[in-house]
């Protein structure tokens, strides 16, 4: 059956957590798959669209996790870091000798302004250097400017009616296209980075993905919406076989946005078996190792290329075989769910702990009920 919120702590969407995992593993594939036939190659070359869907559904998570409840905003972000940034910082101390090999003596100065910008999680505010040290983490630098606005955002979106959040979606949508529209008929690569990595021209969907959840802590008990689940994913699954010969790339994600957003909200509503299965147990530990995935996944192949083909494969990010491929997944999820089992997971508990102080009990009497570190990340891991 559908989740509802209940008294206390909400109940996590399982099946979101699952659904993390093909995102992810859709990432991995746009950036290292081997060559495919046409069909699932378009699929493949959609990717990146991954991306967007990890934004709304933090928006979504977030919304219904923390809507119409006072939180404390100084506990909010230390969850927050305390959930991206140890796996972050794991990657980012993986990357440093090969960026260090290709960039301490030719570009002094372009290593250390690379490393203090990715360290800082600002690497997005600059295009130039967004993918430098380690591509996927690009993302992190927007999740970060979202989390930082978030105590902002929700009070006023809390404001409307699920009629006036239903508007809020088609304008976030709208939002979202403009950048796109605006480099397309621009050109030139630097509109088009800006596009692609400044958190700012991706604040849209998230604001979409909080609204959405508003609007499903907001359904009446018993209501559904699951009806959606299954022609959306037939409509996701067309975008993504057909759009890339149509769709420039840095249209389509905008495009999807609002066909993401019906997804994890349908998905939040369906207790149908797409929804059972996502929410199994062995894929809802995936899901939970899916963010090591995503953010260890260049590391991951530069180490498994100077294992496996020697130094100059790992320098030229040689090409692989499927049966080379299939054991870079296999080592990649491994790694990833040692990495959320022993440094994520306690990393996280002990950088919270610091927030919780014997004088929490009459912070709580002074502002009444709020979330706490746990239960605001039970949902979003």
């Amino acid at each position: 059956m559908a989740l509802r919120p209940g008294p206390g702590q909400r109940p996590a969407i399982r099946q979101l957590t699952g659904i993390r995992w093909f995102a992810a593993l859709h990432v991995v594939f746009f950036h290292y798959a081997p060559a495919m036939p046409w069909l699932p190659r378009q699929i493949k070359e959609n990717g990146y669209m991954a991306v967007g869907l990890f934004f709304i559904l933090s928006g979504f998570v977030l919304g219904y996790n923390y809507g119409d409840r006072r939180f404390d905003k100084g506990r909010f972000w230390l969850a927050r870091f305390a959930r991206i940034y140890p796996a972050y910082l794991l990657a980012f101390a993986l990357m440093g000798p090969a960026i260090a090999t290709r960039l301490w003596h030719a570009h002094p100065m372009r290593f250390a302004a690379t490393g203090l910008a990715a360290g800082g999680l600002m690497q997005g505010w600059l295009p130039s250097l967004a993918t430098v040290w380690n591509g996927p983490g690009w993302s992190l630098s927007s999740e970060a400017f979202f989390y930082l606005l978030f105590p902002v955002a929700l009070p006023w979106l809390s404001r409307f009616s699920r009629r006036g959040l239903r508007l809020a979606c088609v304008g976030a949508w709208i939002a979202a296209l403009v950048p796109p529209l605006v480099a397309l008929a621009a050109g030139g690569n630097r509109a088009a980075e800006a596009v692609r990595y400044m958190p700012v021209f991706h604040l849209a969907e998230f604001v979409m993905g909080v609204a959405a959840g508003l609007i499903f802590l907001r359904a009446p008990a018993g209501w559904r919406e699951s009806r959606w689940l299954m022609p959306v994913c037939a409509a996701l699954a067309v975008f993504a076989a057909f759009s890339p010969p149509y769709v420039p790339g840095d249209l389509r994600g905008a495009l999807a946005a609002p066909l993401f957003a019906l997804l994890v909200y349908s998905l939040s509503a369906s207790g149908g078996a797409f929804s059972r299965f996502l929410a199994w147990r062995p894929l809802y530990m995936l899901g939970d190792a899916s963010y090591a995935v995503y953010i260890l996944q260049s590391p991951a192949m530069a180490y498994f290329l100077l294992a496996t083909q020697g130094m100059q494969a790992a320098g030229a990010r040689a090409a692989l075989g499927w049966t080379q491929f299939a054991l870079y997944v296999g080592c990649l999820t491994a790694a990833s769910l040692a990495c959320f089992t022993y440094l994520e997971t306690p990393a996280r508990r002990w950088i919270t702990s610091l927030y919780e102080r014997p004088s929490r009990s009459g912070a709580a009497a002074r502002f009444g009920p709020r979330t706490t570190l746990a239960s605001g990340l039970q949902c979003e891991r």
